[in-house]
């Protein structure tokens, strides 16, 4: 609960390219309504990368796991 209000606190800072759902947010709305994404084009870039990594870094997460041996 409390990652939700603080996303949507963030949620207008330039800092929200951090959150992965903040980033996400502003990045698909601004293609309905442009004043509400990102001025800079190296903050687009650079939210991308770290969604990227957040994705890569969960679905290695994901494979490590699930390669565990399981106790019978």
């Amino acid at each position: 609960m409390a990652s939700i209000f603080v996303t949507t606190i963030l949620l207008g800072a330039n800092v929200s390219i951090v959150f992965p759902l903040s980033f996400i947010y502003r990045f698909s709305i601004q293609f309905f309504d442009a004043s509400m994404g990102y001025e800079s084009q190296n903050l687009m870039l650079w939210g991308c990368i770290i969604f990227t990594g957040y994705i890569l870094i969960s679905l290695f997460g994901l494979y490590h796991y699930s390669q565990k041996a399981r106790l019978n």
